[in-house]
């Protein structure tokens, strides 16, 4: 394995788990919606009970241009080549507490050059078949998770399926058709056994509506 093994791991999980995960980092005001999808009314209701995800909406190309903002380095301009998510599982509003068990999978499609890995790691950084195999390991968190490298013409392509689970308990309030945590707010609405769900995918990055059905 390449000395820059950990280096790396360093920097996939900064982007990973800081800027991607829901929850991880509380923005500090909420991100404006452009996606049609998201604008919906925040009509609040009754969420309590048991609640599946069955669809996630985004703005696509917003989410894509703040992933790739993660590393700033010009060198490393086009190193996102594309990103999609999916999230799964169930929430749970109940006896004022909101339980999540989301599960976030990320498909990543990333490419890197040895100059954008010189500009983030070290300046001695060498792009060999070691420092791409440790790229693929970084990105392959757990063993849901798996990933795809391959080194040709001086360029490491990679393409990551990362699953990752959400697990978190917090109390929560209803104000103003809002679901108040100490994590932050979020707009919802309940109508029969359907709840939409606005969520915060972390510091300057779009926000995010689930769709849910009650269990």
């Amino acid at each position: 394995m390449s000395m820059y093994s950990s280096t790396i791991r360093t920097l996939c999980q900064f982007f990973l788990f800081t800027l991607i995960l829901p929850g991880c980092s509380e923005p500090d005001a909420p991100m404006p919606v452009t996606g049609s999808c998201l604008n919906f009314d925040a009509c609040g209701g009754d969420p309590t009970g048991r609640w599946s995800v069955f669809d996630v909406c985004y703005d696509v190309q917003a989410f894509r241009t703040a992933s790739a903002a993660a590393i700033e380095a010009e060198a490393c301009t086009g190193w996102l080549l594309d990103s999609e998510i999916s999230v799964f599982g169930p929430l749970v509003f109940a006896d004022g507490q909101l339980d999540s068990q989301l599960v976030l999978v990320q498909r990543l499609d990333t490419l890197w050059t040895q100059d954008c890995l010189r500009a983030v790691l070290s300046p001695d950084t060498v792009l060999d078949e070691d420092t791409c195999d440790a790229i693929g390991e970084s990105l392959s968190t757990d063993s849901e998770s798996g990933t795809t490298c391959l080194l040709a013409d001086g360029l490491c392509t990679c393409v990551a399926e990362v699953v990752s689970r959400i697990p978190s308990v917090v109390d929560y309030s209803i104000e103003d058709g809002q679901v108040v945590t100490p994590k932050g707010r979020s707009d919802f609405c309940r109508t029969g056994n359907e709840l939409l769900f606005r969520g915060q995918a972390g510091p300057n990055m779009p926000d995010f509506l689930l769709l849910l059905r009650r269990d």
